[in-house]
Parts: structure tokens; sequence; C-alpha cells
């Protein structure tokens, strides 16, 4: 699977646009007064100001290149604090293959690195955002799971013999790329945050457009016009 668009809501829409744009140094596609988007290597991570007083926060997480890590590490390091869980401010998951660490964005976004093992075991020198391969994973949090997967599968976005545990965090896709299906209320890893519902729109495979909306329903349509 490929995570080709995903757009978010922010709370913090112009803290958020200088942290991409000018410390980080994402590269800029389009922008008005209420949205700015960038690219994350083939995906595009868009933004869009929040109405009233919401504070909207995900887990996404972008692929690099495994040669990257230790500089992607240091480079991020030196200009955001990174998350911990349990003294350390790395992992590796061995069902993956990957290693990873954990920071946070101005709006609160629990933004993960992942250098799978797939794409590169050798060091590969200096990083930069230009690095970023793509947008690895992007929650979906519903109060009903098995509705959501129901909606996923009836579109082919997950598989039929993929197994969905409705109290738990379900990983739903292939290959280097997942949306996270889950329930509200439970802890994100490397942070103290609890999942909550949040307005979200991600794009797979240029084909299929999945929409959470304020209650946590999800709906499953065919991509006909740009989100």
């Amino acid at each position: 699977m490929k995570i080709t668009k995903v757009r978010l809501e922010t709370g913090k829409f112009e803290e958020m646009k200088a942290f991409y744009l000018e410390e980080l140094g994402f590269s800029l596609n389009e922008q008005s007064e209420t949205t700015f988007s960038v690219s994350a290597g083939s995906s595009e991570l868009i933004f869009s100001k929040a109405s009233g007083e919401r504070k909207p926060f995900y887990h996404f997480a972008f692929n690099i290149n495994a040669g990257h890590f230790k500089e992607a590490k240091k480079w991020i390091a030196s200009k955001v604090e990174l998350n911990k869980e349990n003294g350390e401010d790395e992992v590796y998951f061995r069902a993956f293959d990957a290693d990873s660490f954990y920071f946070e964005d101005p709006a609160g976004n629990i933004i993960e690195i992942i250098g799978r093992y797939s794409n590169s075991t050798k060091h590969i020198g200096a990083f930069s955002i230009n690095q970023l391969l793509n947008v690895s994973e992007i929650n979906v949090t519903t109060p009903d799971v098995s509705k959501a997967a129901e909606a996923l599968r009836e579109e082919g976005v997950l598989s039929e013999k993929k197994m969905i545990h409705p109290q738990e965090l379900n990983f739903v896709g292939e290959g280097e790329a997942f949306i996270l299906l889950g329930p509200p209320k439970r802890t994100w890893y490397f942070s103290d945050r609890k999942a909550e519902i949040h307005r979200t729109v991600i794009e797979v495979n240029n084909d299929k457009r999945i929409e959470v909306d304020d209650t946590g329903t999800v709906t499953v349509t065919e991509v006909r016009q740009p989100i």
C-alpha cells in the first residue's frame, strides 16, 4: 500500500507552518489562509486550520532509508527534543526489522521516523528532510473499529484474511505503509497522550479516499478530485 496524501487539522496553524517550512525545511506545495501542504518524499502532507478552540493531534510516521537513521536522529534532535519510552529515545521493531525514533511538533502530533532495513543496511551520510521517502503510517481512530474495518474491506483497502481486534491497534496495509486502526483512549507509544477522534482524510494508492469525521465514522470512496 502507498499513502499518497494525508490531510490533518491543526489548532496551531501559523506555528505549524513555521515549524515545517522554516525549522524542518519541508518543500511547500500550496498554501492559502487556511491550509498549507508539503512534500514528504512521494507523499503529500496537508494541514488545515481547525475551527473554534479545537486542538487536534495525530500520530503519523515517515519512512527513511535505514542508512540515514543515525544522521536523521541527530539532525532532528538538534531541532526538537526527542520523545522517550522507558528512558530510551529509539526502538528496534523486530516484526518490521526497523529502527524508530519519535518527536512532537507544535500541535502535539506524535511523529515517528522509521528506518526499515529492507531499504538499506549501509551508512549513507548526511541527512536532510528531503531524504524522507514517504508517509509510512497515519492513525484512524474510531469508536467502532469493526465497522471501520468492514468499510475498508468493502473497498479493498483491507484484506479479507486480516484479523481485526476491536480494542487494539491494528496495522492495516502491507509493505512499508500502514493505516493504524484503533479505538480512542489508548496511549500512544513514546508518549503519554491518548488517542482521540479527529477529522482525517487519507488517500491510498492514488485511488481510494478514507475519511474520518468528528464522530469517528469512517467512509471509503474512490478518488475523483483532489482533497
